[in-house]
């Protein structure tokens, strides 16, 4: 029980320098840096699968991520997805851009479980 609280103890500074070190490098870039994977928890989310979660505060406006995946045409997102358009986890790129699809594992990072739900979006993509 001692080793475990010992690295428990370990493993929370380790998770505060990283916070205070991304916190600096991102004050004198500004907000060009995605943060940490430590800000993020992925967990069931009420039924709907997988969401993301924030383990720390995160302010307002502040860029935590993009989002990765294979670019798709709008005809291929079409084909790949019949019936259900843009699937599970696809996104816009923008307005002609095509769309981003999440699914596959190497091509894919946190931001695929943002919002998962769709009905009280907190971010914004």
């Amino acid at each position: 029980a001692a080793a475990a609280a010992v690295w428990q103890t370990r493993r929370t500074r380790w998770q505060a320098e990283q916070v205070e070190a991304a916190d600096a490098l991102r004050a004198r870039l500004g907000s060009l840096l995605p943060l940490p994977r430590t800000f993020f928890r992925v967990k069931p989310a009420g039924g709907k699968g997988d969401g993301l979660f924030a383990t720390n505060g995160i302010d307002a406006g502040t860029f935590l991520f993009d989002y990765e995946g294979e670019r798709l045409s709008a005809s291929e997102m079409e084909s790949r997805y019949p019936g259900n358009p843009g699937g599970d986890y696809v996104i816009s790129a923008g307005v002609g851009a095509g769309f981003i699809d999440a699914v596959t594992p190497d091509r894919r990072n946190l931001a695929r479980y943002m919002n998962h739900d769709g009905k009280a979006p907190n971010c914004r993509c």
